[in-house]
């Protein structure tokens, strides 16, 4: 199903944009290394460079969780879709808000996850094609 060519959302009309900048923004954090430097000003100019892109990334991810509630509310109130057809987009919107949490505790502020807040893989979530949801999961 096509939700933005079924429902003709406006918002989602450049989806493969979209994405393609948030690759983008993506393979620019992978490519980004410390610094080796001796020298103490190298060394923070390399760190407020991927603490910037790494802003720049988490802030890009907020935009488009938002436009995703958006979207949802639009789905659920014009198009009077069941929430049963929506149970994905709040267990994936669940996980964006955990991820987008942790990078900037982790990161931005420099803090250290506990390891039972870590989350290791959606891969346990997505079976067959399809979500299975833990009613943990939507009750956070």
């Amino acid at each position: 199903m096509y939700w933005s060519q079924d429902y003709a959302l406006p918002e989602w009309w450049q989806h493969q944009y979209n994405l393609r900048q948030f690759k983008t923004l993506y393979r620019k954090i992978q490519k980004l290394r410390h610094s080796t430097s001796k020298d103490e000003s190298k060394q923070q100019a390399k760190e407020k460079q991927i603490r910037a892109a790494q802003q720049s990334y988490i802030d890009l991810a907020q935009i488009y969780l938002n436009r995703v509630t958006r979207t949802v509310e639009l789905l659920k109130n014009t198009h009077k879709i069941p929430d049963a057809l929506l149970t994905d987009f709040s267990v994936f919107s669940h996980h964006a808000e955990r991820q987008i949490e942790q990078i900037k505790h982790r990161v931005i502020e420099g803090e250290k996850i506990p390891h039972n807040e870590k989350f290791f893989s959606l891969f346990n979530i997505i079976q067959n094609g399809s979500v299975k949801v833990k009613p943990e999961i939507l009750s956070n």
